[in-house]
């Protein structure tokens, strides 16, 4: 997938593609965007600690009950906000949501920083 997307805020160009745009149910992550800095997170399917809160079951398929239960279980992101399934990807010129930007809620794209799960310990 390519994303050609204009920030609604500042106008800034915004154009990614395959790295940085990655459809998660075929990489087997779950992902979450920062509601401040718009950091991104994301995480193994198969995450042992994950997978013990939503017994075993796959991100994208979560339940809203599931899902306060994977986002009350994350530490909190560097800059003090909260990773939360309803926060949108946000321009990496602005700030400002960009919630349409990939059209869908299966495709992750790296806009900011992100935080690889599987590097840093993301739990409480």
């Amino acid at each position: 997938m390519k994303i050609n997307y204009t920030c609604p805020n500042c106008k800034a160009k915004i154009t990614r593609d395959h790295p940085d745009v990655i459809h998660a149910g075929f990489d087997d992550s779950g992902f979450l965007y920062c509601d401040k800095s718009g950091d991104l997170l994301f995480w193994s399917a198969f995450d042992p600690t994950y997978k013990k809160i939503v017994d075993g079951v796959l991100p994208w398929t979560l339940s809203d009950e599931q899902k306060k239960k994977v986002e009350s279980a994350l530490k909190e992101c560097d800059c003090g906000g909260k990773f939360l399934f309803s926060a949108p990807p946000r321009c990496p010129n602005c700030n400002s949501p960009v919630p349409k930007i990939t059209g869908d809620n299966i495709h992750m794209v790296r806009l900011k920083r992100e935080i690889d799960g599987s590097k840093r310990n993301i739990w409480k």
